[in-house]
């Protein structure tokens, strides 16, 4: 049904709740990552265990942008150099 109506679905997770304007700021530019024509269905979730940032996910796209995924690639490239 939503494609019919050309929305694609995103999902923003953050640590804490996005303010209004936060989510304002997210909406353009998750506007240029679809087509002309198409709009965005957004879904704002929490989850604290992230630590920080953002992950989205639009239609079949996926961006990790946390925290926690950035600490634990820290890591393994600290543990690869010993």
């Amino acid at each position: 049904m939503a494609a019919h109506r050309k929305e694609v679905k995103a999902v923003v997770t953050s640590a804490e709740t996005l303010s209004k304007s936060d989510l304002k700021e997210v909406m353009k530019v998750l506007e240029g990552l679809v087509e002309a024509g198409e709009s965005i269905k957004l879904e704002s979730k929490v989850d604290p265990n992230i630590l920080g940032g953002l992950v989205v996910s639009v239609g079949d796209r996926f961006i990790d942008l946390s925290v926690s995924t950035r600490i634990k690639q820290m890591k393994n490239e600290l543990l690869q150099s010993l």
